[in-house]
């Protein structure tokens, strides 16, 4: 899996020092201007992993991962996306149930709607608390050679997201510093940015 982000962003690895089976991740602490927030970013494989069986192992995994991630958090918000192969565009399937399950016991919503695959299916998560405001709009790729071909069966996602705090107006708390290998993170004030991740 792949997160990257512009310079203008501080972008700090976490490691939980977690291997689970049925959901590859991974997780960072990005720093942009005064937002500071976690980024999880989780990948579900498709195809045979989709059986009903599964389901349960990969509820129980991401709850785990859920849980890790918050006890990582020094009062961060929490961004989870990516791709779960869920359907989650067929609310009465039982594995969409569960997923929504999970999120509510997390306090987090699902903000992404309508298809994000060319067979018209939900297969991408952007889930967040009611504290961040994001738009979010769907788009088809096509390949630079041929504009009439698409670059993949995915759609690419573009969100803007805004902390409750900035939209009422007030300041968000300064970010606390997290220690790496090369010291403590720095508080020094960015431009906003784009982070990009696959």
């Amino acid at each position: 899996m792949l997160v990257c982000c512009e310079r203008s962003m501080q972008i700090t690895k976490i490691d939980l020092n977690m291997k689970l089976n049925f959901v590859e991740f991974v997780a960072a602490q990005v720093v942009c201007n005064t937002m500071q927030f976690i980024l999880l970013t989780v990948y579900r494989a498709g195809g045979v992993t989709l059986r009903t069986a599964t389901v349960p192992q990969f509820i129980r995994q991401m709850d785990r991962l859920i849980q890790s991630i918050k006890r990582c958090a020094f009062g961060e918000e929490i961004i989870i996306t990516g791709d779960l192969n869920l359907h989650l565009n067929k609310p009465t399937l039982d594995r969409c149930i569960q997923f929504r399950t999970l999120l509510d016991t997390h306090s987090l919503k699902q903000l992404v709607i309508g298809a994000t695959h060319n067979k018209g299916n939900t297969l991408d998560v952007f889930c967040a608390s009611e504290h961040i405001h994001t738009d979010i709009s769907v788009h088809q790729l096509m390949q630079l050679e041929d504009q009439t071909q698409p670059l993949s069966d995915l759609f690419m996602l573009v969100c803007m997201t805004t902390f409750l705090d900035e939209l009422n107006g007030e300041t968000p708390p300064t970010p606390k510093r997290r220690k790496t290998d090369e010291g403590e993170g720095d508080n020094g004030e960015r431009t906003e940015g784009n982070i990009w991740f696959g």
